[in-house]
């Protein structure tokens, strides 16, 4: 949803990140949490 990739852009952006950037970083927490 727009709403849901806004809110991701702006905390990417107030980590200094790019979004692929912070999905990324997401998704290894995740994928930590699961193993």
């Amino acid at each position: 949803s727009p709403q849901l990739h806004q809110r991701i852009a702006a905390r990417a952006a107030n980590k200094g990140m790019s979004i692929n950037g912070y999905i990324a970083e997401i998704l290894e927490k995740h994928a930590g949490d699961a193993a």
